[in-house]
Parts: structure tokens; C-alpha cells; sequence
């Protein structure tokens, strides 16, 4: 007798192991394939449990991507959300309102859209407001290298040349000259 050999698409797969998984309860999550990439789509009871649909998918073979943007967390969660979120992230303030959140306060972009990022993925949400939200300019520190100038980093970093006068002001703690930079100095860069 021929042994029947079923094989499972990664889709069939995931959805297998995402229903066997138990910080999954009370969710429904769902996976389709497209392309190598799993997309998961539903919705889960709190922020452990959407980290958890992730690395499943993650480890199922032949999946090279994992897209949860449609995955979202269930309305409940909104408070454990805002609670991690406002530990993270000191400088702001956040307020729900029903199924909303204003956020005041002070930060970078970069911050900014991590946080509205986090916030979207709750199921049910009814806005976001940032409003009030006061942006301020987010840098990374570059060490200056022993052939560098300041026009030399700016059109690397910032991809203008021009734009040494600023890395000059922003820096002028340290920077007397602006033809004089020293190797190992660490020079903030706008983001």
C-alpha cells in the first residue's frame, strides 16, 4: 500500500501551529502566504501574545518575511499598551479616551513614529492624537575619522557638503575651528 504524503503549505502550517498556541487564546489569528511572505491578519488578546504570532510565523519553513501589519490587538490591551509605551518613552504623556489616545509632550520623530506605530496595532482604536506633541531634533554621534572634514561628513551623512555649517553649529561645543577637527572626536549628526 502507497503511503498518501500531504504537504502542507506555510500558510497551513502556521495557522497549525498558531492554534496550538496558548498565549493565543481568546484570539483569532489568521496566516495566508503570498510570495514567501506570511501575512498574519486577526486579531490577539495583548501585546505577548502578537510577539508571540510573530516568531511562530518566523519559524515556519520556507517563510523568508512576516507582514502583521493586519494583526492587531484587542481593545483591552489599549491600557498594558499606553502603560509599556509611557515607561519607554518618559518625555511623553498619554491619555486614553475610550478607545483613543492624546499623547503630549516632547520627542524625536523617529520616536514619534515608533510610538503612533505601537498604538496602531491595537484592535479597535479609535484615534491618535499628537497633536501636542513637540518634536525636537533627534542626532546620532559619528567619530571623525583621520581624512574627514566637516563638508567631507556632511555630504556622506547628510548628503550635502554645504551643510558643514550646521554640523559647525551643532557641534560647537567642541568645535572652535571649523577647519579644525581631530580624529576620534564625536560629532552629533542630525537625523
Amino acid at each position: 500500500a502507497a503511503a498518501l504524503v500531504v504537504e502542507l503549505t506555510p500558510a497551513e502550517i502556521a495557522q497549525s501551529r498558531l492554534e496550538q498556541e496558548p498565549l493565543l487564546l481568546g484570539g483569532q489569528v489568521y496566516a495566508a502566504s503570498r510570495q514567501g511572505v506570511l501575512l498574519l491578519y486577526g486579531q490577539v488578546p495583548n501585546a505577548d501574545a502578537y510577539q508571540a504570532a510573530i516568531a511562530i510565523a518566523k519559524a515556519v519553513p520556507g517563510v523568508s518575511e512576516v507582514d502583521a501589519a493586519a494583526l492587531r490587538i484587542a481593545a483591552p490591551a489599549l491600557t498594558s499598551t499606553v502603560e509599556r509605551l509611557a515607561a519607554q518613552f518618559p518625555d511623553l504623556a498619554f491619555a486614553v479616551e475610550g478607545s483613543s489616545v492624546r499623547i503630549s509632550g516632547s520627542t524625536t520623530k523617529t520616536e514619534l513614529q515608533q510610538v503612533t506605530a505601537a498604538l496602531a496595532q491595537v484592535a479597535y482604536i479609535g484615534y491618535i492624537d499628537a497633536s501636542a506633541v513637540t518634536l525636537r531634533a533627534g542626532y546620532y554621534l559619528y567619530t571623525v575619522q583621520s581624512d574627514d572634514s566637516l563638508a567631507s561628513i556632511a555630504e556622506r551623512e547628510l548628503g550635502d557638503g554645504e551643510a558643514w555649517e550646521l554640523l559647525a553649529f551643532i557641534n560647537r561645543d567642541q568645535i572652535a575651528d571649523p577647519d579644525v577637527i581631530y580624529p576620534g572626536m564625536q560629532l552629533k549628526i542630525p537625523q
